[in-house]
């Protein structure tokens, strides 16, 4: 990850270095667009918590998050919401 990061330190002083603003403005497109369709981006963290640590029994499966279908589409939600 360290490695990755100064390639991308390295990228961004020798091709972004006068361009900071369309950057910034780039990101900031990005990640509303992708923060847009996340719907555990769209609750509050108090929220996003008690649904994360239910049980599947019962009534606790909210947003589909027992059925291994989704458990892909939710693990890619879920680590995009940390890197955040």
């Amino acid at each position: 990850m360290i490695k990755f990061n100064l390639q991308v330190a390295a990228f961004r002083r020798k091709h972004l270095a006068d361009h900071g603003v369309a950057e910034a403005v780039t990101l900031a497109t990005l990640t509303a667009v992708i923060g847009y369709f996340n719907r555990f981006l769209r609750l509050d963290m108090t929220s996003s918590m008690a649904i994360l640590f239910k049980e599947c029994e019962g009534s606790g499966n909210a947003f589909n998050l027992c059925q291994f279908v989704h458990f892909e589409f939710i693990l890619w939600s879920q680590v995009y919401c940390l890197s955040l």
